[in-house]
């Protein structure tokens, strides 16, 4: 369930699309970085989940790409793109697809194998796995939320 800040009513549609249940936390770095390990681990183990969205942010890099290509560098492009991607449902769509992914049968869905894989951690200089601490897996699960 998620919340408006600063209300006791659950948030509409309306509410969710624009983003108001959330509010910026001093770990933002920390849940930028488990989101970009999260949508990786999607697009390398079950890319057709987000290929709606992917097609979306495409479709703005292009319109970019060709209305901006002789007033700005690639850079400023750059920078615009993501601007316009941002102000888009695009990441709220990833999101809602992997989350409501129901796993088929006994089989796991993408969100459950990155929660797992989270879990365990490589360390370079032996060779077997090791689990993080209960509550390194946690920190990162609640850096999801």
């Amino acid at each position: 369930m998620l919340y408006q800040v600063g209300s006791a009513d659950s948030p509409n549609e309306e509410m969710l699309l624009q983003g108001s249940t959330f509010a910026p936390i001093k770990s933002m770095p920390k849940i930028i970085e488990e989101f970009q390990h999260l949508i990786l681990f999607v697009l390398r183990t079950k890319p057709e989940l987000l290929r709606q969205q992917l097609q979306q942010a495409k479709d703005i890099e292009c319109f970019v790409s060709e209305s901006f290509c002789h007033s700005m560098n690639e850079e400023e492009m750059q920078k615009e793109t993501t601007k316009r991607i941002i102000g888009t449902n695009i990441l709220f769509g990833m999101m809602i697809n992997i989350l409501t992914e129901n796993p088929k049968g006994l089989k796991s869905n993408a969100l459950q194998l990155f929660l797992i894989g989270r879990g365990l951690k490589s360390v370079s200089s032996r060779s077997h796995l090791g689990f993080c601490a209960a509550n390194e897996i946690s920190k990162n699960c609640n850096n999801l939320l």
